[in-house]
């Protein structure tokens, strides 16, 4: 990606611009290609959704834990309400 001084030659940001390199000329210059670039691409996105799944598992499902009640000691004479959390 090129920086612009003008800013009507401005574009968005989109979540595909981090994904997926975005060359200015569609022509691939296929001397530069070798297979170490290859393997770089391809781990790439890879990399990139294992360290979001990690965030996600984390961040989000951590919050959605719903954590115990303490326990209350039951006495002779109290009463109590019984049921099925799972029903």
């Amino acid at each position: 990606m090129k920086i612009y001084e003008d800013p009507r030659n401005l574009s968005p940001l989109t979540p595909a611009m981090f994904l997926f390199e975005k060359s200015e000329s569609k022509v691939t210059d296929f001397d530069k290609i070798d297979a170490k670039h290859c393997r770089q691409r391809i781990r790439f996105p890879m990399k990139l959704l294992e360290q979001l799944r990690r965030r996600f598992r984390k961040e989000y499902l951590r919050q959605l834990i719903q954590k115990r009640k303490e326990q209350i000691s039951i006495k002779v004479g109290d009463m109590v309400f019984i049921g099925d959390d799972f029903k």
